[in-house]
């Protein structure tokens, strides 16, 4: 039981110890040296989700074919109070993605861009806040709230799950980690790139939660 817990725990942390190497700054000044700024702007960011989204669903499949038990299965009333949390996580997922900016998220802007021949803005980090006009910050819906909402919302979908399993269970701890962890590293990286209005952010915010 706990052994197949084990090997979803390590699967998990490779998976996201390759997410997080993707994501730093290292690897994108190699893809714009292999590649060209230009190209590099333009495509790391969509294709740096279509990995991720790919490698996830295999991951999902192995963690499926693992062996493991249930926790708790709720019924009735609790279970229709946990799906509520996490449509609630859905939903403040969804409203921070338009906080931030969808087409910041994804990389849309620099793709079409390129596509049109025109001058690509500098590669999108997709993380929050994202820039706006003269050096400010978008601090706009759950932003105001929370200092990462996007992480944030995801434990809100992935906890309350009315089944849970040890392969779950093992799952959700890898992944709380990573994405705590992430928002700090994500703070030093809003310091560099904003400085002070950061700092004066972070003043006003709470770092991980409302």
């Amino acid at each position: 039981m706990w052994r197949g817990a084990f090997k979803v725990a390590v699967a998990s942390a490779v998976y996201f110890a390759v997410h997080s190497a993707l994501a730093n700054d290292w690897t994108k000044a190699q893809a714009a040296w292999l590649l060209g700024q230009r190209t590099a702007d333009a495509w790391y960011r969509p294709l740096y989700l279509v990995q991720g989204l790919v490698l996830l669903g295999l991951l999902a499949i192995y963690i499926r074919r693992q062996p493991g038990r249930d926790l708790y299965d709720a019924k009735g009333a609790w279970r229709w109070a946990l799906r509520a949390a996490q449509v609630a996580g859905v939903l403040l997922l969804a409203w921070a993605a338009l906080g931030v900016g969808v087409a910041h998220l994804t990389g849309y802007e620099n793709l079409t861009a390129w596509v049109q021949g025109g001058e690509v803005p500098p590669m999108p980090d997709g993380q929050e806040p994202s820039p706006a006009a003269d050096g400010a910050m978008r601090t706009a819906g759950p932003l105001g709230y929370t200092r990462h909402p996007l992480n944030w919302s995801l434990l809100l979908i992935f906890w309350p799950h009315p089944r849970m399993t040890t392969r779950l269970l093992a799952f959700d701890l890898v992944m709380t980690a990573y994405l705590f962890l992430g928002s700090l590293h994500a703070e030093s990286h809003m310091l560099r790139s904003y400085g002070d209005p950061y700092r004066d952010y972070q003043e006003r915010v709470p770092f991980f939660g409302p």
